[in-house]
């Protein structure tokens, strides 16, 4: 498509007609395309110029004479400085003097907030208004140092202050806007946004940020027509085609998007450095071409020069996705050396060395970032992140504390609520309340400091569903959806979540159904897919969850969770070559995605292929060390071919690097017990319970154990204790009426299969083991009704009798079937 040419597709674009011939056609005028020329209406003739640019912005325009007329160089609008609302020219000494003092004073102020003494910037800035209330830089900071330390109520004040000083102030009025979009005040934001750009018509600042929130309120022609007219009045602007390419995106124009990034280079004198890396991301994501996007990023980091590090760090993490470590790190070393380092180049290259099991690495990167970039806040949070996981708890807490005193920020404080929310899994009674309220604490402070961030909701959310309080967890969610979250599908997901585990099997794929209905923004949405294609796994319906993933991966071809997704669905359909290449594209895509090596091990092994699938686990393994379900699933292997040392190593292996992943331990307990060591296995068990005391498998294998050790009454006691710890867990019930049945108590094994029916009506081993055993009693109407019940739900190729691995489970009691409980 030629840029310029509109389809019922594509959006209109407007330029001014006068300059028409001098700019790019993606800025064209409709009306000009009838005849009429464009009407304008300003109140303003003057063309006030953006701020300063930095020494390394102030290029020349690559193509003089491609520019809208009146610019200059730099393509800023002449006329009159419209900053910071500071004072008029004043003609007296004595205030030059004062102006002077003043200045001395606002850059000291600056220094000490660098520097993380913020208490100090705040007193500093203040004594600034002291000497001259219409200094509208000093209000501008105070307004958002108090933000930033989560006092927006002061920070409001500082901002209605400001403007009424300094009415003439565009950014108090932008920054009082996006504090107030942020708090989730969209009518006064734009209120405010309206004042800004009367004062200053199409000022690239309150475009760009005025824009996103139209976005947000899925107004995109709105969006459209603010990012337009800011390039007809200033002219080309990087941050504001950054922003008119992710709307292509987000309206599925993803071609259009690349042509604006085009055309911007071509037309822009300053931030190329930054289109470039947006470009790189619009390749990598949407179009899967990660060799346009590595090229793009090598330019970025050769214009940006070495203290640009966003190109660093956004290459680093393209070489971990293609799953070259080693390079990542290379890439990162050599732009620390060549003196550019930033808090997130530390940040990621921590990432990188956590990844690769290496977390003392990590926290030595990140305690020397600290020392040299003491007010990021994020260093700290990270550096908090990774002792968690070495569980110096205390460590986590001082770096969580430190952090959140630089800068209360969300994610800060939902790393530390998630960490002291798993601290209250092992502790019992008042402790554990205590414990489970400093986290709520912290949610909440979370909240406070950003209404909007849908991983807290998700969190949040989560912890309450775990302690039982599913009506809490359905309210957290609730208010995540009113939040108007900008990744609300994340929301949406963890609220279907929710649901799938309370069986709402309805509600769980209306909830993913809306997400993706409702996904105006055009957001990356492969999870959602993904979890709805799973879901439809899950109930059965194969063919269902098969379409669910061809549309998705159609829709983003390089996503390796939907690929996997995929080749599941395939292999359910018999399609075992098809599957084969849809789990070989998702380790392609990411070599990191440890799901996409155990899928496609797991299902060579289905096939008799026993070496490849070992090939594949340790692949995965090597890309993945300390991923437990690898480990776990390889060691099943191992188990199935009888080769029991090798098997155990895997476990032990895997418990090592990944201590808190509760199926190691259930599947070394089932092994011992296959080789009649019970003793061990009940050790396995126990310490299986200790990391998760609510995993309903492991009380299954538990109360097994007793039985086989002939301990009746002990294994009763167990699966009781089981069902107050586990009570939504339908295979326990199952299994617990397998013993009861074999006990000859037929009247309760009937109630707890029942029961298990009822958790679960997408369970199909119940139906089985009860109808059987109606079947065997004698008591053929029950039979039927069992029958006709699961054919209900299964369809009416189901047929309990014909079931063979639940009835030989059934009539023999193996053991093997513990394994997928």
């Amino acid at each position: 498509m030629v840029l310029g040419e509109t389809t019922a597709s594509a959006p209109h674009m407007n330029v001014v007609p006068e300059v028409a011939d001098n700019i790019s056609p993606i800025v064209q005028d409709p009306q000009r395309q009838n005849g009429q020329p464009q009407q304008h209406h300003h109140k303003h003739q003057h063309q006030p110029k953006p701020p300063e640019q930095s020494h390394r912005q102030r290029r020349k325009p690559k193509e003089e004479g491609r520019i809208v007329a009146g610019l200059t160089a730099v393509g800023a609008k002449k006329g009159h400085e419209q900053q910071y609302g500071t004072s008029r020219m004043h003609s007296s000494t004595k205030y030059h003097q004062r102006k002077g003092l003043v200045v001395r004073v606002y850059q000291e102020a600056q220094r000490e907030a660098r520097s993380g003494r913020l208490e100090k910037a705040e007193e500093l800035f203040r004594r600034c208004l002291t000497m001259d209330r219409k200094d509208g830089r000093s209000w501008l900071q105070l307004a958002q140092l108090a933000s930033r330390r989560g006092r927006q109520e002061e920070a409001r004040s500082y901002f209605a202050q400001g403007v009424s000083e300094c009415p003439e102030s565009v950014h108090l009025l932008q920054s009082w806007a996006m504090l107030e979009h942020k708090a989730g005040d969209l009518e006064k934001a734009c209120e405010l946004f309206e004042k800004g750009m009367a004062q200053d018509p199409g000022n690239p600042y309150i475009a760009h940020a005025w824009g996103q929130l139209e976005r947000k309120r899925a107004d995109h022609d709105k969006a459209r027509t603010l990012y337009m007219d800011s390039l007809r009045l200033y002219g080309p602007w990087a941050q504001v085609y950054m922003a008119l390419a992710e709307l292509e995106v987000e309206t599925g124009h993803v071609e259009m998007a690349r042509q604006i990034f085009e055309e911007a280079l071509r037309l822009c004198a300053q931030n190329t450095h930054k289109l470039l890396v947006a470009w790189a991301k619009l390749e990598e994501e949407n179009f899967g071409d990660w060799e346009k996007a590595t090229e793009l990023l090598l330019r970025a980091m050769e214009e940006g020069g070495p203290d640009f590090t966003d190109a660093t760090v956004a290459l680093a993490h393209l070489e971990m996705k293609k799953g070259n470590k080693e390079r990542a790190v290379d890439i990162l070393q050599q732009s620390k050396h060549q003196g550019g380092a930033g808090g997130s180049l530390f940040n990621t290259w921590a990432s990188v060395e956590a990844k690769a099991g290496n977390l003392e690495t990590a926290i030595k990167l990140l305690s020397e970032a600290c020392v040299l970039f003491p007010d990021d806040f994020s260093l700290l949070q990270t550096l908090g992140t990774l002792e968690v996981k070495l569980g110096h708890h205390e460590k986590a807490r001082e770096c969580f504390s430190q952090s959140a005193a630089i800068r209360p920020h969300v994610v800060t404080y939902n790393a530390w609520a998630i960490m002291e929310e798993r601290l209250a899994h092992d502790m019992r009674g008042p402790m554990r309340q205590v414990q489970i309220m400093r986290a709520r604490k912290l949610f909440m402070l979370g909240m406070a400091a950003d209404p909007s961030h849908g991983p807290l909701y998700n969190a949040y959310g989560r912890m309450e569903e775990k302690i039982g309080n599913l009506t809490g967890a359905q309210e957290v969610f609730r208010m995540g959806v009113e939040a108007h979250c900008p990744d609300m599908p994340s929301v949406l997901n963890g609220w279907a979540m929710l649901s799938l585990k309370q069986r709402n099997y309805a509600q769980a794929r209306s909830l993913l159904q809306r997400g993706l209905s409702e996904n105006k923004l055009g957001k990356n949405v492969g999870f959602l897919y993904h979890s709805l294609g799973m879901l439809e796994m899950k109930l059965g319906k194969i063919e269902d969850a098969w379409r669910v993933f061809k549309e998705a991966t159609d829709k983003y071809p390089r996503n390796s969770q939907l690929l996997v997704g995929a080749g599941l669905a395939a292999e359910k359909r018999g399609e075992v070559d098809s599957a084969r290449g849809l789990f070989k594209g998702g380790v392609e895509c990411d070599r990191l995605h440890h799901q996409a090596w155990q899928a496609w091990a797991v299902m060579e092994h289905r096939q008799g292929n026993v070496n490849t699938a070992r090939d594949l686990f340790r692949l995965g393994l090597k890309a993945n060390p300390d991923y437990g379900a690898l480990w776990q699933a390889y060691g099943v292997l191992e188990f199935h071919e009888e080769n029991w040392d090798v098997a155990r190593s895997l476990f032990a292996e895997g418990i090592r690097r990944d201590p808190g992943h509760v199926m190691l331990f259930q599947a070394w307990a089932v092994l011992e017990v296959k080789l009649a060591d019970y003793e061990k296995g009940k050790e396995m068990i126990k310490e299986g319970l200790r990391v998760d005391s609510r995993h309903g498998a492991c009380w299954s294998i538990y109360g097994y154990i007793e039985e086989k050790c002939g301990n009746v009454d002990e294994a009763r006691r167990v699966f009781e204790m089981g069902l107050k710890q586990a009570p939504d867990h339908a295979p326990l019930f199952r299994v617990y009426g397998d013993f009861e049945r074999r006990q000859g108590n037929t009247d309760k094994a009937r109630s707890l299969y029942q029961r298990a029916i009822s958790l679960d009506p997408h369970h199909p081993q119940a139906y089985v083991v009860l109808g059987l055993m109606e079947l065997y009693s004698g008591n053929a109407e029950g039979a039927r009704m069992v029958r006709e019940a699961s054919q209900a739900v299964f369809g009416h190729d189901f047929e309990f009798t014909k079931q063979r691995e639940a009835v030989s489970s059934f009539d023999n009691a193996e053991l093997g079937e513990l394994h997928s409980i």
